[in-house]
């Protein structure tokens, strides 16, 4: 099983549809995980609309149980423009799933997201140049 940890439930909801056009078993939480014969487990923590302390500690739960589950590979979904708290969620699933490395890739091409040079650009502007950055 994969498992996916989205911190809302528009990415989560993405990824369902993507797995289930790919003819996965997919199961969908927004709350406690249950044992499961899925291909792919996603959990929507909502943890980026929470305070910091409560969006880590929702995440840290979910993870418990989702590494219970002995899943293959678990993915953090993230949004294409860094909106949450991203690497405060990663750190925590790296700790938990004993990991020292992650890859980040946030951009959305499809949507005109890209990093170039190590800069974010939407559209081609800067990211700080935009609406996001507020």
């Amino acid at each position: 099983m994969i498992a996916v940890v989205a911190d809302d439930f528009t990415g989560a909801a993405e990824l369902a549809g993507i797995s289930l056009r790919y003819g996965l078993k997919v199961e969908l939480y927004t709350g406690e995980v249950a044992a499961t014969d899925a291909d792919v487990l996603i959990v929507s923590t909502d943890s980026r609309s929470l305070k910091k302390e409560a969006a880590l500690e929702t995440a840290a739960d979910v993870l418990k149980q989702i590494i219970a589950l002995n899943p293959v590979f678990i993915y953090k979904k993230i949004d294409s423009v860094l909106r949450g708290y991203v690497l405060d969620e990663l750190n925590v699933q790296m700790q938990l799933s004993g990991k020292s490395k992650a890859i980040v890739l946030p951009a959305n091409p499809s949507l005109g997201r890209t990093i170039h040079n190590g800069e974010y650009f939407i559209d081609d502007k800067r990211i700080t140049e935009t609406g996001f950055v507020h």
